[in-house]
């Protein structure tokens, strides 16, 4: 089998390469014979099925893989997976039901465990005020669903809302594309949005006096830009792509929109941000010692 896989895989790098896709549908179709539970492998197929023009065959593929990303525990790749089945087919009710079901259970509060590295908070949280994106040209390889990347469930922010609210907010998501290296946000920008990361990663840099120091690095199912999107002010670090990344944003104009909505939410983002900021400020005396 080990054989097989490697020549099926083989082929198909090539086969991407040159940008055929039927074939390149046909070699994969393969490999899924061999593991049938890789949800990454669903995910290819939905996506070379669309570039050879089979849309319908790529919907079904993708709603397989995001169904298989939930159940493993990676509701992050199981909303952008819906995200896709929208942006092909805007008509799909079913994935924008399914995408609001994710967080299914009551909201339980959880205390992040890696602390927001591209903004750093004042010491004191203010209260919050209500105010009014590029295509992979390249494939990524074709990669097994990864073990430990990134965290299980609801993010820490997310997994404080209702099935409602949350709901709502997941709309608002948008999906964007990044190449590796490049910029997603930029120190000094006014930080209008926050990310997640659906794919790929992403390295948190510092300009200090000309020389550029790395604060962190990010991975699937993290999430950055929140701190200055809750209080607003410019951003402190700069974040690019390590790879080709996929990222949900969410604008701070469409979070205060459902806040309008629900104001339950400004409670639950206020301790949020009380969490977060308690850790950044750790994370950055660990920085200085």
């Amino acid at each position: 089998m080990a054989n097989k896989k490697d020549q099926l895989t083989n082929d198909l790098s090539k086969y991407v390469e040159q940008a055929q896709w039927a074939k390149a549908v046909q070699t994969l179709q393969g490999l899924i014979e061999l593991e049938p539970t890789n949800a990454q492998y669903h995910l290819r197929m939905g996506d070379y099925s669309v570039k050879a023009g089979a849309k319908a065959a790529a919907i079904k593929y993708y709603y397989q893989a995001a169904d298989m990303f939930i159940k493993a525990g990676f509701s992050i790749k199981g909303i952008a997976t819906y995200k896709m089945i929208l942006k092909i087919a805007p008509q799909e009710t079913q994935a924008t039901a399914l995408m609001k079901a994710i967080n299914s259970g009551p909201g339980v509060a959880v205390l992040p465990e890696t602390p927001e590295p591209a903004v750093q908070p004042p010491t004191q949280a203010p209260t919050l005020a209500m105010s009014d994106g590029p295509t992979l040209e390249s494939e990524p390889p074709v990669m097994a669903i990864p073990a430990a990347g990134e965290k299980k469930n609801i993010n820490s922010l997310f997994a404080s809302f209702t099935q409602e609210e949350f709901g709502t907010l997941v709309d608002k998501l948008e999906q964007m594309e990044f190449m590796d290296g490049e910029r997603i946000i930029a120190e000094g920008d006014e930080g209008d949005a926050m990310y997640l990361i659906s794919r790929g990663g992403g390295k948190v840099v510092k300009d200090a006096e000309g020389q550029e120091v790395l604060l962190g690095e990010l991975g699937e199912g993290e999430f950055f830009g929140e701190m200055s999107l809750l209080v607003g002010g410019p951003r402190s670090a700069s974040v690019f792509a390590k790879s080709e990344t996929e990222v949900l944003r969410l604008k701070s104009s469409d979070l205060f929109e459902v806040m309008k909505q629900y104001p339950h939410l400004e409670t639950v983002l206020e301790q949020f941000y009380e969490n977060r900021s308690k850790a950044t400020r750790q994370k950055m005396r660990e920085l200085r010692k």
